[in-house]
């Protein structure tokens, strides 16, 4: 589960600085104030002051707000790949038009998990991609099983029309030959 997956519901004064700094997301000015802010020669008492001021989260300990900037890189780190990897997208759908859109995800994933294993950051993107892609793999098996089942669906009620209209048993075999080709 993601870090981001892990915030809801959470209620420590941490987490809520953290779903705080996702909301902030659509606010780019916003967030470039409190990584200044945070980032700054400051105090660390001083910027726990002014968080509990200006947002509302007591920070209470100056580990908090070491692990949250520690959290705050994980995250801008986690952004940036998924930019590169919407630009490689745009990219290779350009070389390939004619992939399809499994086709161009699974490369997207592939040049990810590279770029991750030649930074040696596998444990966090790596793993990360590997998941993505798997959660993409299950959903489209998922499309597909549903598609195969509405096509099942759809010739059982038509065999089962023609079983019952009032054509010839000749007639009614090759209607259902036909459906069940």
């Amino acid at each position: 589960m993601s870090k981001r997956g892990k915030l809801q519901g959470g209620s420590s004064e941490l987490t809520k600085l953290k779903a705080l700094w996702l909301t902030w997301a659509n606010s780019p000015d916003y967030r470039a104030y409190w990584r200044h802010q945070l980032q700054s020669q400051t105090t660390q008492a001083a910027n726990r002051e002014l968080l509990r001021d200006q947002t509302g989260v007591e920070l209470k300990y100056d580990s908090q707000l070491t692990e949250f900037r520690d959290w705050m890189e994980e995250q801008d780190a986690l952004d940036q790949e998924a930019e590169r990897q919407r630009l490689e997208a745009a990219h290779i759908e350009q070389e390939h038009p004619d992939w399809s859109a499994d086709q161009l995800r699974e490369e997207v994933i592939r040049r990810s998990l590279l770029r991750a294993i030649a930074s040696g950051q596998f444990g966090a993107l790596g793993l990360k991609a590997v998941a993505a892609g798997q959660r993409e793999k299950q959903h489209t098996l998922e499309r597909d099983k549903f598609e195969l089942l509405e096509k099942k669906a759809a010739l059982a009620d038509a065999a089962k029309d023609v079983v019952q209209s009032s054509l010839s048993i000749e007639e009614q075999n090759r209607r259902l030959r036909e459906i069940l080709k």
